[in-house]
């Protein structure tokens, strides 16, 4: 079907392909397809309110202007959306049965739920922001999820996410945030993060564990711009060599990077024996954790990290900076799994460690006195 002004389609039941090219497209009542779907506004928006179903085939929409999506559409392979100008969804369900999702808009993108459970999806907006409008249900459900964005991620109400990886990016044009609330799919602990990166804060929230990537991008809230809020059921872990390099910024390619923030593994350890995590923040910072491993875990830039729970034969490097551990009392402090400590700082008040925790060089430099 071609039509040179405006094409409303009220409904179809065909064996075959349905294409229909127009400035601009409108669907007032169902469609169902044993083929292919194509749909094409030159120049206008396509509004699709009433079903579109394509039993063996794919759907693919494209509009010279937005997209507007208060119907269901369903096809068993590729689902793909482009807008030159915003895609809008209601609450709806947007599914494909065997392949991908892709949603392309030039300007924001509003969510309900993307199914593509046996395949990936992709969002990218590339001048606005992605958000959600299907308030606390999930938004996106495939086996690998990536979002692209100028101005924000779930900045005003998280994007709700099963996945078994996830691969996320904001500019952070005008302060703009990324929030994400992470389920897992099942079998799929830990989460797989290969980049989750923003000029500005980032807050992830899952049921199970992580995985952080440095090599793909790591979670990176830009060195001194944004704050890095992680609160994690699990075990929040490394995969890859530990990242050692330095700049001026502290350490290049840093599992996590920011302003600072808080890093909770609710129910787990924060970085495991053999692979500890690197941490780069230029302000202060806390991790809380059953457990935190290792040896050269905290490398961090000028700011402070306060850390909560066990502390594993740490062998703490810093970069210009200090590592604080938070105790209640002086008889919490085993001095056995501390590889330099010259001074307790309690009340203010500096005090001397006793006799038997010098080194010996130190008890030589006492007895000259």
């Amino acid at each position: 079907l071609v039509d040179a002004n405006s094409l409303t389609l009220a409904g179809a039941n065909i064996d075959g392909t349905l294409a229909a090219t127009a400035e601009s497209l409108a669907v007032n009542a169902p469609i169902f397809t044993g083929g292919d779907i194509e749909f094409t506004a030159t120049t206008g928006a396509v509004i699709v309110d009433a079903q579109l179903q394509a039993d063996n085939g794919y759907i693919d929409i494209d509009a010279g202007q937005q997209v507007d999506i208060n119907a269901s559409i369903r096809a068993a392979n590729l689902v793909e959306v482009t807008a030159g100008d915003r895609i809008d969804m209601d609450s709806t369900v947007v599914t494909s049965l065997t392949s991908d999702i892709r949603f392309t808009a030039g300007d924001n993108v509003s969510l309900g739920f993307l199914n593509a459970n046996n395949g990936s999806i992709e969002v990218t907006s590339s001048n606005g922001a992605i958000t959600d409008s299907n308030l606390d249900s999930n938004n996106l459900l495939a086996n690998s999820v990536v979002v692209t964005a100028a101005s924000g991620i779930g900045s005003a109400d998280d994007l709700e996410i099963s996945t078994r990886s996830i691969s996320v990016e904001n500019q952070g044009v005008s302060d703009s945030s990324i929030n994400i609330s992470h389920s897992n799919l099942p079998g799929s602990d830990p989460l797989k993060i290969q980049r989750l990166v923003n000029v500005g804060d980032i807050t992830l929230f899952s049921d199970g564990s992580i995985e952080i990537n440095p090599e793909t991008g790591g979670i990176n809230a830009g060195y001194g711009q944004g704050e890095v809020n992680l609160t994690i059921a699990g075990n929040i872990t490394g995969v890859g060599p530990i990242p050692s390099g330095q700049d001026s910024n502290g350490i290049l390619n840093a599992d996590i990077t920011g302003a600072g923030g808080e890093l909770r593994a609710v129910g787990g350890t924060f970085g495991e024996f053999g692979r500890p995590l690197v941490v780069n923040f230029s302000g202060e910072g806390s991790i809380v954790a059953l457990t935190s491993y290792s040896s050269s875990q905290f490398l961090i830039g000028p700011g402070d990290i306060s850390t909560t729970g066990a502390l594993v034969n740490p062998e703490l490097l810093n970069l210009g900076g200090e590592l604080l551990v938070e105790v209640e009392t002086l008889d919490e402090i085993d001095p056995a799994i501390f590889t330099d400590i010259r001074n307790y700082l309690y009340d203010d008040v500096s005090i001397r460690l006793p006799s038997d925790q010098l080194y010996d060089d130190e008890k030589e430099e006492e007895k000259e006195y």
